[in-house]
């Protein structure tokens, strides 16, 4: 798992990545239309395969377009169809070729230029797309779809404040586009205007009543503004809609609610999402916004037992925010992570010899074992019951090997129950530190070091934690 951060930066806006644009329009025969060709003909052909698109016979739509296009091949607005129709095709390739014919042919045509956008976007080149799409609004400055996309990849690239004032341009030119609207409040929320965000939120649900996007970041916002009730009507909403997210059900069953589920650890569809989400502008957030320390503070606690040449696995690595006080001491650095954004993130940095994706939970993928150090800063918060990976980072470790970790702590309350750990409203776990002590022991594993700490800011008071160095016996101290 990723170091995570508050609900703040947990929006899901993955509906909101645009569509194709299909539009034929324009004059299906032209004056240089082939002797013989009636213009009845060729609008049929098209009519037909508009007809069997619509209906997903997409091989004979493009079958169909292919020909009208043999009568007409100079007519763009069937070459930008028929690249829509190979997309659906799961041919890429040969709708980019499409795409490109008719560009060449009408160089101003805004739906063709808008899906090779598009087509970069999704095929994961986003500067590729976003270039394209700068290209386009300089000529069609009133193309919400565009100015919405153009937004999602600033965001993605950590430039909000940019990207803020693409998706004010969006709804002005789109003000029907619900997803123009919900991203508007995602961005409002990343720089941590609540009350705008919520709104923005609520202008996309009045358009689309039943956007489960919307629904679920509006619950966020709603949460962590202390209004629970109506946090969870919107998580409702989004199981209505969608009976097995499992991220909805989780954060419903953090307010306490009883149709939540009050899980062991929080899915990791939720936490993968959160954090790809968030992953290009986590660091400022956390350290800028949130004074957050955790990997420092754990660094200076087990520094004194860790010589150098040693094997460390940073678990839960997220964007390598500790990774360069460890390099120094390492022989072999490998990262894991279960948000491949974070991932991402981490290569950056060329501090990891190895970075693997992997559940904390699940597969530890080709990680390895006998390492002599195991790190988790700020990871455990999203694990409520701690015995797998206690387990499981004992396998990992070699004999002497330390594991130094840091978890939110659960305070002492006067007639309270004794419960190991609590699901917090925040979505995060915190532990009782004399629990986790006992699932520890009860491993094998040997206390060295421990102390509480202040490990971030949230809402502006301090989050209480807890850190430790526990060792597995067997090797030189």
């Amino acid at each position: 798992m990723a170091k995570r951060e508050s609900p703040r930066t947990r929006r899901d806006h993955r509906e909101d990545r645009g569509v194709l644009e299909v539009r034929l329009g324009g004059d299906a025969t032209g004056s240089n239309a082939v002797i013989g060709d009636s213009r009845d003909a060729i609008e049929e052909l098209l009519a037909r395969a508009s007809r069997a698109q619509a209906e997903g016979r997409l091989a004979a739509a493009a079958e169909l377009f292919r020909r009208a296009l043999d009568r007409r091949p100079d007519f763009a607005p069937a070459w930008n169809a028929l690249g829509v129709v190979f997309l659906g095709l799961d041919r890429p390739a040969e709708a980019a070729a499409a795409f490109g014919a008719a560009l060449r042919l009408d160089p101003d045509h805004p739906q063709a230029a808008y899906n090779l956008a598009r087509l970069d976007q999704v095929g994961g080149r986003p500067e590729a797309a976003a270039a394209r799409y700068e290209a386009l609004l300089r000529r069609h400055p009133g193309y919400g779809a565009a100015w919405h996309n153009l937004a999602d990849i600033l965001r993605g690239q950590g430039r909000v404040e940019e990207a803020l004032a693409a998706a004010r341009r969006a709804v002005e030119a789109a003000p029907d586009l619900a997803e123009a609207w919900n991203l508007l409040g995602v961005l409002l929320d990343d720089l941590d205007r609540p009350a705008e965000a919520a709104a923005a939120y609520r202008s996309a649900l009045e358009r689309r009543p039943g956007y489960v996007a919307a629904h679920f970041n509006l619950g966020l916002s709603l949460q962590r503004a202390g209004r629970l009730e109506e946090a969870a009507r919107h998580y409702r909403a989004v199981l209505a809609a969608r009976p097995g997210d499992a991220s909805a059900r989780f954060l419903l069953g953090s307010l306490g609610a009883a149709d939540g589920e009050r899980a062991p650890a929080a899915p990791a569809e939720y936490v993968r999402r959160v954090f790809d989400g968030c992953a290009a502008r986590f660091e400022a957030l956390l350290v800028d916004r949130l004074d957050y320390r955790t990997p420092e503070v754990l660094f200076e606690l087990v520094r004194p037992f860790v010589a150098p040449g040693v094997r460390i696995l940073d678990l839960g690595c997220g964007t390598g925010l500790g990774s360069e006080r460890y390099r120094p001491l390492a022989d072999l650095l490998v990262g894991m992570d279960l948000s491949p954004g974070m991932l991402a993130q981490a290569a950056r940095k060329g501090t990891y010899d190895r970075l693997v994706e992997g559940d904390i939970l699940g597969d530890w993928g080709d990680v390895g074992d006998a390492f002599d150090l195991v790190v988790c800063a700020d990871v455990l918060v999203y694990v409520g019951e701690l015995g797998p990976v206690v387990r499981r980072v004992h396998r990992a470790l070699a004999p002497g090997g330390l594991w130094a970790f840091s978890v939110e702590a659960l305070p002492d309350e006067p007639g309270a129950a004794e419960a190991p750990f609590r699901l917090c409203p925040t979505g995060r776990y915190q532990h009782r530190v004399a629990a986790v002590e006992v699932l520890c022991a009860e491993a094998g594993l040997r206390l060295e070091a421990e102390r509480p700490a202040t490990l971030r800011l949230e809402a502006g008071a301090p989050v209480a934690g807890w850190l430790a160095v526990f060792r597995r016996p067997g090797g030189d101290p």
